[in-house]
Formats: C-alpha cells, sequence, structure tokens
C-alpha cells in the first residue's frame, strides 16, 4: 500500500514535513460490502485552515483503477469515504497529497478570510 506522494510547493515563510496516514477497515470484506477507509495527515493543519486535494485510488484485482479526490476536514486534517468493492480479490489503496502554503491570515472553515491585524504567518506544508 503506498501512503503518499508530495509534491513540495515555495515561498513561505515557514515549511513542515507532513505524513500521511491511511487505514482500511475491515481487511476482509465481501463483494458489495462497506470498507471504511479513513486518511489523515500530521500535522493537523490547525488554524481553521483546511488540507485540499487528498487524492484517493483504488486499484482493483482486474487491474483498473478509480481516483476520488476530497478535501480534509476543517482544522484537524483528516478525511474518510466508505467503498463497496465490487470484485473478488485484493484491491490496492494509494493517498496522494500535492503540498500545499497557506497564505499569512486568518481563516474561518478552512477559506482565508483576513490578511492584517493578528494573524497567522505563510506556511507551506509538504
Amino acid at each position: 500500500m503506498t501512503i503518499l506522494t508530495v509534491s513540495t510547493p515555495s515561498n513561505a515563510q515557514a515549511s513542515v514535513d507532513v505524513r500521511a496516514f491511511l487505514s482500511a477497515r475491515p481487511t476482509t470484506i465481501g463483494v458489495g460490502q462497506e470498507l471504511l477507509i479513513n486518511l489523515w495527515m500530521t500535522p493537523a493543519p490547525g488554524a481553521n485552515r483546511q488540507y485540499h486535494d487528498y487524492t484517493v485510488t483504488i486499484t482493483g484485482p482486474d487491474g483498473k483503477s478509480v481516483s476520488f479526490k476530497f478535501d480534509s476536514y476543517v482544522a484537524d486534517g483528516t478525511m474518510w469515504m466508505p467503498f463497496y468493492p465490487d470484485q473478488v480479490g485484493v484491491y490496492k489503496l494509494k493517498f496522494d497529497y500535492p503540498g500545499q502554503t497557506f497564505e499569512a491570515g486568518n481563516y474561518l472553515n478552512g477559506e482565508l478570510v483576513a490578511t492584517g491585524g493578528t494573524n497567522y504567518s505563510s506556511i507551506t506544508f509538504r
């Protein structure tokens, strides 16, 4: 299982190396039963910020792949999704995150809302 692919954005006042995690449970199920996929990054973005463009690619036993793109939940860096396999066999899961720079400012519900006054410095998560 590949855990993470990351590119490196530039031009921030600070940069932080992140670690990505993917968990899928249960590990053995039948066709059409729910597989719960959890994704999270550490450190979390915090400060009401939100990671963007988590991508989960699932490759089935027949070699065909399907991808899903998500944003994390605000502040905690987590995300989850259900998946329902349609074939018997082994599935491979891959989690990609492109990296991200947060501009200096204050955030609300994951979006930059103010750049003046007391705010957080710009930071790159890579």
